[in-house]
């Protein structure tokens, strides 16, 4: 076999494996295989790595409001188009664009008639250029 994922030694710390798009949750598939939840990936030795220090899952979650925006870093732009494309709802898609670093673009999405359509739009590109600038 190669590319056998090797666990650590039974008295190591506390350690979980960690996918190469940073995603900690993994299926464990029938034949006994690791899936990355959010990328798909099965699990070799070279698509993760073990980590330690794991954040402690706080006692109280704050309440979270319909409009909070979660963000997840995925640290390539392969796992970023694998998961937004298999989030996509054909039968509520609106909008799709695809903007490279040298300026060219893709777009579709439903014609923007209205007035309350266009501004719409706006405002949810406007929540999209907030989501991608650094605060602080």
């Amino acid at each position: 076999m190669s590319n056998v994922v090797s666990f650590p030694a039974k008295d190591t710390d506390r350690v979980v494996w960690r996918c190469n798009c940073g995603c900690l949750t993994h299926f464990v598939r029938a034949d006994y295989e690791l899936e990355c939840a959010q990328c798909g990936n099965l699990s070799t030795s070279i698509s993760g790595e073990w980590r330690k220090n794991v954040p402690d899952v706080p006692a109280v979650v704050a309440d979270v409001e319909a409009r909070d925006i979660k963000v997840t870093d995925l640290n390539s732009s392969e796992a970023a188009i694998r998961r937004v494309l298999l989030k996509a709802d054909p039968d509520t898609l609106a909008v799709l664009v695809t903007l490279h670093k040298d300026g060219t673009m893709s777009v579709w999405g439903i014609d923007l008639d209205t007035p309350e359509e266009q501004a719409w739009f706006d405002a949810q590109m406007a929540a999209a250029k907030a989501m991608l600038t650094p605060k602080g």
